[in-house]
């Protein structure tokens, strides 16, 4: 059973869309603290997850592009601490958030007046994007 918890933590458990990072620690860390240390077969904290080991559970949960961003960066979560990671991650967030407002402002500018592509064919998109639904430009992994 714990290696089975262990394994879901380190290749299973992502990132829901709706925590923020900083939740999304709190969880494993909970888990860790709480849920581990109460499994078989030691039934003992030195059974739990070790700092790095959070560490490296941490950026490869998340969205391929905060992973993408950290190595454009040159910023490795293994030579830091679970919240350095944390606010590191959270500032990627708030960034993409930025970009994201920016980018929606000049499109909806640059439209004003034209007919959208799903009007002119009668379809609702060629591609399907989990945050941004079905459209014309991208799917959930651009």
């Amino acid at each position: 059973m714990l290696q089975r918890v262990k394994r879901y933590l380190r290749r299973e458990a992502r990132k829901p869309f709706d925590v923020n990072v900083k939740g999304y620690y709190m969880n494993i860390t909970r888990i860790n603290s709480e849920e581990i240390p109460k499994l078989p077969p030691n039934f003992a904290e030195t059974q739990s997850l070790a700092e790095d080991e959070i560490v490296d559970i941490l950026p490869y949960r998340t969205p391929k592009s905060w992973q993408k961003e950290m190595d454009r960066q040159g910023f490795d979560p293994l030579a830091h601490t679970p919240m350095e990671v944390v606010a590191f991650m959270e500032r990627i967030k708030s960034s993409e958030e930025f970009d994201s407002d920016k980018k929606t402002t000049k499109v909806a500018a640059s439209n004003k007046g034209k007919k959208k592509p799903s009007e002119s064919n009668g379809t609702k998109g060629s591609h399907h994007c989990m945050l941004h639904g079905n459209n014309n430009t991208h799917d959930t992994s651009d």
